[in-house]
């Protein structure tokens, strides 16, 4: 398991300052006597009366004990990411706007760094990440979690492990978590999650389970954009000059699997983040969607697809959060469907989602059409979507984008309304996208 940091308690600087001004102002700004006022009279010796002893300064009295001194407390980038990968507090039924805000300081604030054998450090921006959670006690049962031994502590690194999944026509709600194991996922099946939910010091009493996998990253100097999971862990491996996943985490690392540095020397074959503090590039805009792979195949029956199949609730979840689409090659289906959220929230104009996307203009209409031929269709059209049939619909737009029509149906009918309600599921995808264009697509920074 990765080394165990421990959680910075933070407090606001407003709250140091205005005590520290509080102790200036009683020193400092309490009004001393007037020159023209007249020197105070010695009260009159009463007979029999004990003479009164002068006041004695209690500064005089201990003359070495200093005075408190009230700092400032300045969250650093690397101590607000830590607590915001920390789950404990989030109330339940506000993990979309969580995801929201930690995929934004992720992308924005801070670099992926590896070094090499000789401690060379090779940089990379975030372009493209996807959140995983799984917590049965809040009721975010997210069924396609990994639930990994490794991702139930934050803040470490997660190389994709074999999961063991949820039996066909099993009604459970979660996937089996998979005990630690020495096997790392080989070939195309590779991955790297960031952990999040619950730190070091909770984590035997909160059975949670959360990893942000990176799917796309851009080499800060050279610009090559590595995109897909796979690629990306092999991009790390030869930064690292390491051949293999179990000669870096265990041979080098030595299990130490944590994502922050505890010295301020990274030493050989590291992989930590870091801040981007100094770096003056203007924000890039995010976009948020489905996520990649994901279908309704393990579901039998047709029956079985309602509302309140945890498989059919988070299927088109908006837990992709990417940036810069038009770096990823041809469009994803997920991609658009996400752009067009935005489109019919009013926050992108139709020809914005060609101009972000990279994508024809005259697919715009193809790939909607997809959409609203599911959304026709109705709940009955999923049987073509569960089971056998629903396997690969994922990389394939006229299906990925029919099935998301026909989710959004069972989702609205009022089964689905009340189970979503009772969920208090945070934020919508509409929300997410605040500060887009109504008429123009938002320049890329």
């Amino acid at each position: 398991m990765g080394g165990k940091a421990p959680r910075v308690i933070l407090y606001p600087k407003s709250v140091a300052q205005s005590v520290k001004h509080a102790l200036e102002r009683s020193n400092d700004d309490a009004p001393g006597p007037s020159p023209d006022a007249p020197a105070p009279s010695k009260p009159e010796s009463v007979p029999g009366a004990e003479e009164p002893k002068p006041e004695t300064n209690l500064s005089d009295v201990n003359a070495t004990k200093e005075e408190p001194v009230v700092t400032d407390v300045a969250s650093s980038p690397t101590d607000i990411l830590r607590n915001l990968l920390d789950t404990t507090h989030v109330p339940p039924g506000t993990e979309p706007s969580h995801f929201h805000s930690i995929a934004q300081t992720l992308i924005q604030d801070f670099e992926l760094c590896v070094t090499s054998k000789t401690s060379a450090i090779t940089t990379y921006q975030f372009l493209e990440v996807e959140f995983y959670w799984y917590n049965q006690q809040s009721g975010h049962i997210d069924p396609f979690t990994h639930a990994a031994e490794e991702q139930r502590v934050s803040g470490n690194w997660y190389f994709h492990r074999a999961p063991r999944r949820v039996p066909p026509n099993s009604q459970s709600t979660a996937p089996v978590p998979s005990p630690k194991t020495s096997g790392f996922r080989a070939g195309t099946r590779k991955g790297l999650d960031l952990t999040f939910g619950v730190p070091a010091a909770s984590s035997d009493s909160t059975v949670a389970y959360g990893g942000i996998l990176l799917r796309t990253l851009r080499n800060t100097e050279t610009k090559k954009v590595t995109c897909g999971p796979s690629l990306l862990v092999d991009e790390v491996l030869r930064s690292a000059g390491v051949e293999s996943l179990p000669a870096l985490v265990d041979t080098v690392w030595k299990g130490d699997t944590s994502a922050f540095l505890l010295t301020t020397e990274p030493g050989p074959s590291r992989v930590f983040l870091r801040p981007t503090k100094g770096k003056s590039t203007k924000p890039s805009k995010m976009y948020t969607s489905p996520r990649i792979g994901l279908e309704l195949s393990r579901i039998q029956t047709p029956g079985e697809a309602t509302a309140t199949h945890p498989r059919v609730q988070y299927v088109i979840r908006p837990y992709r959060f990417f940036t810069h689409p038009e770096l990823m090659g041809p469009i994803r289906p997920q991609t658009f469907y996400g752009l067009l959220q935005a489109h019919e929230a009013g926050q992108l104009s139709r020809s914005g989602i060609a101009e972000v996307s990279g994508m024809k203009p005259t697919q715009v209409p193809t790939f909607f059409g997809y959409v609203d031929e599911g959304r026709k269709a109705g709940p009955r059209a999923v049987k073509d979507f569960v089971g056998e049939k629903g396997k690969g619909v994922g990389p394939v737009a006229a299906k990925f984008l029919k099935m998301a029509g026909i989710v959004e149906c069972i989702l609205d009918d009022s089964g689905g309304e009340r189970v979503l309600k009772k969920q208090k599921v945070g934020p919508t995808l509409t929300s997410m996208f605040a500060g887009g264009s109504k008429t123009k697509a938002p320049k890329q920074g």
